[in-house]
């Protein structure tokens, strides 16, 4: 199984039609995912999407290999069936099931969050993130959609919640005596990749960042006590500080370009 796994070569053929399936070809072996709720009977917008974003993971000595399939508009069985979003964990010829992806107990708001939209596996194999760049925070008069992530380890189910910008400063400025959006409509979690230190800081991409000139964000774990330091075991909790640029400052990037939806990094 292991050299099956090893051996594949990934291929996707994303769909946003009334089918869509996940295709993982070996030229001897090949392997078919589909989506296990396949939405028959629903209207063409009611898609899942599956297959959007993977991951492989080749397991270890006590552990098996396994592909997670992203489906951003899945059916949340854990958050009384909402459209947020839903990861999908299958393993090499066997049946596919749902990751423990559960928003905070007071979200109101996770419908149509798209999380699985974007997802990265840690350098060491230990961690994986799964993002949701639609993620909505209310804020007494107005409904920001600042992104959310879940951190969880590859080998388990349970996944801890990450809203990074939800206690941040700065969610509204002003320019030149004008109001705009900061953090506030910054989609955090449009793309995400992991870095390739030892660290597993995770940078994820902000679009909407100030009025939507967008930028990249890095999402770290906070420094503890060193007395908590030294019983902490490794966990998702790596994910729970967020740096975030000042974008006022840059003037190479403008007002509505986006930048941040998509990049590519070596970072170390």
């Amino acid at each position: 199984m292991w050299k099956l796994f090893r051996d594949f070569c990934l291929i996707l053929l994303c769909f946003t039609g009334k089918y869509v399936q996940c295709f993982n070809f070996d030229t001897n072996f090949p392997i078919v995912y589909v989506d296990p709720h396949n939405f028959s009977g629903y209207p063409l917008e009611k898609t899942s999407y599956f297959g959007y974003s993977v991951l492989l993971y080749e397991g270890g000595p006590n552990n098996n290999p396994w592909i997670q399939v992203g489906a951003p508009r899945g059916r949340n069985p854990n958050w009384g069936n909402e459209l947020t979003g839903v990861v999908y964990r299958c393993g090499v010829k066997s049946t596919c099931y749902h990751v423990n992806l559960i928003p905070a107990a007071d979200d109101s708001y996770a419908g149509e969050a798209y999380f699985g939209n974007s997802m990265d596996i840690s350098n060491d194999k230990n961690i994986y993130a799964v993002c949701g760049h639609r993620w909505i925070e209310n804020k007494t008069s107005d409904y920001y959609m600042e992104g959310a992530c879940f951190g969880g380890k590859t080998t388990e189910n349970g996944t801890t919640f990450y809203k990074p910008l939800h206690k941040q400063l700065g969610q509204l400025t002003s320019i030149s005596g004008v109001r705009v959006y900061n953090t506030a409509q910054a989609q955090l979690g449009f793309s995400a990749q992991f870095s390739q230190s030892k660290e597993n800081e995770l940078l994820v991409g902000l679009p909407g960042l100030l009025n939507w000139k967008g930028s990249a964000g890095l999402l770290s774990k906070a420094v503890p006590p060193e007395a908590a330091r030294r019983r902490r075991r490794r966990s998702t909790d790596e994910l729970e500080s967020a740096f975030i640029p000042e974008m006022v400052t840059v003037d190479d990037v403008k007002f509505f370009d986006l930048a941040g939806k998509c990049f590519a990094a070596n970072y170390k």
